[in-house]
C-alpha cells in the first residue's frame, strides 16, 4: 500500500475523486443543541439566585456539553474538507487528509479484506489490507458522498473480477 498526496492523484490521468459533502441541516443540529445547552447553562445558576453554590456544577457541565457538540461538529466540518476518496482503473484512494492518502491496488481486495463479511460495519468498509487498517466511510449523519452507491458499485466490480480470476488457477490445479 502505497502513501500519496492529493497532487500525485490530481497528476494521474483517469482519476475519479469523490470529495465529501456536508450534511448542513444535520451540522445546525448540533449548533442549535450546543447553543440551547449554553442558554440552559447561562440561566440555571442565575435562576437559582446564585444559591446554592451546587447548582454551578450543573451549570458547568451543561456548558461542557454543549462544548462537546461544538468539537463534534467541528469534527465533522474537517473531515468533509480535509477527505478524498478516489479511484482509477488499478487503485483506490482513501484518505482522511490530502496529504496522506493510501494507494489500494484493486487486486488486494477480496470480499473480506474490503470488509464486507463485518455484519455491523454500517455505512463503513473496514478494510484490512496488508495488515494495515484502512476506513472507508460511504456516509454519516453529517458527511456522505454523493453518489456513493456508485463508489460501492466500483468496489464490488473489483472484488468480482478479482474473485473470478483466483476461480480458473483453483480448478486447473484440480484436475
Amino acid at each position: 500500500m502505497e502513501t500519496l498526496t492529493f497532487r500525485d492523484i490530481a497528476k494521474r490521468e483517469n482519476v475519479k475523486t469523490c470529495d465529501y459533502v456536508l450534511n448542513t441541516n444535520g451540522i445546525r443540529s448540533l449548533e442549535f443543541g450546543a447553543f440551547f445547552l449554553f442558554v440552559i447553562a447561562a440561566g440555571i445558576y442565575p435562576a437559582t439566585q446564585f444559591d446554592p453554590w451546587g447548582w454551578i456544577i450543573v451549570s458547568v457541565v451543561f456548558a461542557m456539553a454543549g462544548i462537546a457538540i461544538l468539537i463534534i461538529a467541528q469534527y465533522w466540518r474537517l473531515f468533509a474538507k480535509r477527505a478524498i476518496l478516489a479511484y482509477d482503473n488499478a487503485n483506490l484512494y482513501v484518505g482522511n487528509d490530502r496529504n496522506h492518502i493510501r494507494s489500494i491496488p484493486w487486486a488486494s481486495l477480496d470480499v473480506e479484506s474490503a470488509g464486507l463479511k463485518d455484519p455491523k460495519s454500517g455505512a463503513d468498509l473496514k478494510m484490512t489490507i496488508d495488515g494495515e487498517s484502512v476506513r472507508v466511510r460511504l456516509f454519516t449523519a453529517f458527511v456522505c458522498i454523493p453518489h456513493f452507491d456508485e463508489v460501492l458499485a466500483v468496489i464490488l466490480t473489483h472484488i468480482q473480477e478479482n474473485a473470478k480470476a483466483q476461480r480458473p488457477s483453483s480448478k486447473r490445479s484440480k484436475s
